[in-house]
């Protein structure tokens, strides 16, 4: 995000790849619509643009494992989806995301306002973990814990998607206050 987010031109652009996951323009099943994008890219090929290599799914233990060897490459989760299925637009019974969650606590530094429907509310609350990072946690909030937030200096329990290179966590999302730390 931070190569996108950048005003001025520059060459991050150069890192980026572009991950093909499935070609909803094209007609058939997944897996023909997947083996379709193999072949344009051999055709074209690009060092910019590349297929996600797909593994069947023997059992749930694979599943299992093929989470672990994933998040232990640094990714988030997997995508489950039957191989015969046709294209759909929006949520579907046969796409799956499979990801594990951690959680951790951390201490609130302050309220972030909110914008959009949670205008004059809490937006997002600026916290801190042990080590000092800090970063925001802006979902996983019910209405009633937005107009009544967390007040500075408690402290709150989280979960997240493993961690990005800096520390900060990827993807945070409030899950309680944690009463028994703020005693």
């Amino acid at each position: 995000m931070s190569i996108v987010k950048k005003q001025q031109p520059h060459n991050g652009w150069l890192q980026l790849k572009f991950a093909i996951f499935d070609v909803p323009q094209s007609d058939g099943r997944f897996i023909e619509r997947i083996a379709r994008a193999i072949e344009w890219l051999a055709e074209h090929p690009t060092p910019y643009a590349y297929v996600i290599p797909q593994t069947k799914v023997r059992d749930s233990d694979h599943l299992q494992q093929e989470l672990k060897r994933i998040e232990s490459l640094g990714g988030e989760g997997l995508i489950v989806r039957r191989p015969d299925t046709y294209y759909k637009n929006g949520r579907s019974a046969e796409i799956l995301k499979v990801k594990n969650h951690q959680d951790a606590e951390a201490k609130v530094l302050a309220h972030l306002p909110g914008k959009g429907r949670n205008q004059g509310r809490l937006g997002a609350l600026l916290v801190a973990l042990d080590d000092g990072t800090q970063f925001k946690i802006g979902s996983g909030f019910r209405d009633a814990e937005r107009e009544d937030p967390p007040s500075i200096g408690e402290v709150v329990t989280f979960k997240y998607y493993g961690k990005h290179p800096s520390g900060i966590p990827r993807f945070p999302s409030f899950l309680r206050l944690r009463r028994d730390r703020n005693l």
